[in-house]
């Protein structure tokens, strides 16, 4: 593919990557990637000894590939560069079932667009190939519960037609399953003369909270105008590739929220979109999957709600959205009755929110910029009863994460001060200051590599260093779900082309390949093997 008017010429992507390694072999810094550490030898996590009374006692660790606790080999300074590996084999096919990890990368080195590619490879690294036969502009993926397609909604400036488009894509062939213009033509025409009516349908569809896959990933909610002059709901049906319209309401359909059995769809009455942010959100509606029956559940006279999570199929947690940030946690139902209020106070994008596996209890992080004059609250590590009662300060402080670490049966908090354990109860079983890097947690509640500007470096999951992974800055890391290796983002300082380079490591074999010379994000894991219990 070249851009129309250009004479550059442009290789193969693993023509680029011989002439890279061929070149980093002469100029890269003289990186220990010597038969010492190639050959480091696998030991079952069993033999670490035993935790002492600050450590976490709960869960006995399962054998899994393991590399032994060793000190960690120096590594010579000098200019950061791409760390010397050989690549992931491409020719092997993509596996049945997966994992496959899914990412957006840029199909030349130096392409001058910043359209990208969509890429699949297996959970080694191995099999990388092109998902999408064509660049893509930047959109949010939302992935099937299923593993076995993405939906996403194409803006209006790159539709060519002048509105959104859902469009849904199956994994791992990447066809177009659907592409759907979300004002009809019909409705189009009928408001193009009146502009304030038109921008409020296009502001209601063109969201990415306008989507939403069912907990199995057989249908996808979303809003649309294509039979009236709002935007109503929708439901696309995998299967038979039917389209059903949901509701039909004198208010905007927004931010379908599905019930844990997927029987029941909430979503909110909006009545007008104002850039601000101050919108009038008229009610909390739900309907039923199949659209026998909707109902208005309350009116909300007050800022606009967010549904969080579903703790069970009627029951679910709220946050409050307003001009300032996210504030109140609420505790809603589908009997019809007003939400009861949890906590009063500031509270943290729900992004940043994490639940234990009893959907009990609420962990989160407070920065000042969340905290408002007046608020008789400090910045810190919170956690909340979803029940009620007000929520408990675990640790003061700026922290930059916290989330449940399933494998382990802990919060990990993180940040500049450290790595903390807490308990669902709010004690604090370990503290692990050195680790002051953000940090990726292994599934199997094994390992933990932190990672940074300065590198990344493996820990077991009690926080012993075990040693580095790579001394090249580091931009994200990603466990495969069976905790037998995991990506690296690896950017590299000084590069030309400031290109950031895809790594895998593996676990067994303590072994670093490159996938990728070019990669942009987004990353998410897709396949049979990964679909919802």
């Amino acid at each position: 593919m070249k851009p129309e008017g250009s004479v550059k010429a442009y290789y193969p992507f693993w023509v680029i990557l011989a002439i890279m390694l061929a070149t980093l072999s002469c100029n890269a810094p003289d990186l220990d990637f010597s038969d010492e550490l190639a050959d480091l030898q696998a030991t079952p996590t069993h033999t670490i000894e035993a935790v002492s009374p600050t450590e976490i006692p709960e869960s006995t660790a399962t054998p899994s590939p393991t590399p032994s606790v060793t000190e960690t080999p120096a590594v010579p300074h000098g200019p950061t560069m791409t760390p010397m590996a050989g690549s992931a084999n491409p020719t092997t096919p993509l596996t049945e079932e997966g994992p496959w990890l899914v990412y957006r990368a840029k199909e030349k080195l130096d392409w001058p667009s910043q359209d990208t590619f969509m890429f699949i490879t297996n959970e080694n690294g191995s099999g990388r190939q092109s998902l999408t036969s064509e660049a893509l502009p930047p959109f949010e993926s939302v992935v099937s519960p299923a593993g076995d397609r993405f939906a996403y909604i194409l803006q209006a400036e790159d539709a060519g037609d002048d509105v959104p488009h859902l469009v849904i894509r199956g994994i791992p062939d990447g066809e177009v399953e659907i592409d759907l213009a979300l004002v009809s033509p019909e409705i189009f025409d009928q408001v193009s003369e009146e502009e304030e009516v038109l921008e409020q349908i296009l502001q209601a569809v063109s969201s990415d909270a306008s989507i939403a896959w069912s907990p199995h990933g057989h249908y996808l909610a979303f809003t649309a105008a294509l039979n009236d002059t709002n935007a109503d709901l929708y439901r696309f049906d995998t299967w038979s590739d039917n389209i059903r319209q949901l509701t039909h309401e004198v208010n905007h359909a927004y931010q379908p929220s599905w019930a844990s059995d997927g029987e029941w769809i909430l979503h909110l009455e909006v009545e007008r979109f104002d850039e601000d942010g101050e919108w009038d959100v008229a009610a909390m509606s739900a309907s039923t999957f199949d659209g026998s029956e909707v109902k208005r559940l309350y009116t909300i006279d007050g800022p606009r709600q967010v549904v969080v999570i579903w703790v069970d199929e009627t029951h679910y947690i709220l946050v409050e959205e307003t001009s300032a940030g996210y504030r109140n946690l609420l505790r809603g139902n589908l009997e019809g009755s007003s939400p009861r209020m949890v906590y009063q106070g500031p509270m943290s994008d729900p992004e940043d929110m994490s639940f234990d596996d009893l959907l009990s209890v609420a962990a989160y992080p407070l920065v000042d910029d969340d905290i408002a004059a007046g608020d008789s609250i400090s910045s810190g590590v919170y956690l909340i009863d979803l029940n009620e009662g007000d929520p408990d300060l675990i640790l003061p402080g700026a922290w930059r994460t916290v989330e449940w670490w399933q494998g382990k049966g802990t919060f990990i908090a993180n940040g500049e001060e450290g790595t903390v354990y807490i308990r669902r109860t709010g004690e604090i079983v370990k503290e692990a200051p050195e680790i002051t890097d953000p940090v990726a947690l292994s599934p199997d509640g094994q390992w933990i590599v932190s990672y940074g500007e300065s590198g990344a470096m493996l820990y077991t999951h009690i926080a012993v260093e075990v040693r580095q992974v790579l001394e090249a800055g580091v931009q994200e890391v990603i466990w495969d779900p069976s905790s037998s290796g995991f990506f690296l983002e690896v950017y590299l300082v000084g590069n030309p082309l400031s290109s950031h380079h895809l790594y895998v490591q593996a676990m067994d074999e303590w072994l670093l390949q490159v996938v990728d010379l070019d990669v942009k994000g987004v990353y998410f894991w897709a396949g049979p093997a990964v679909a919802a219990p």
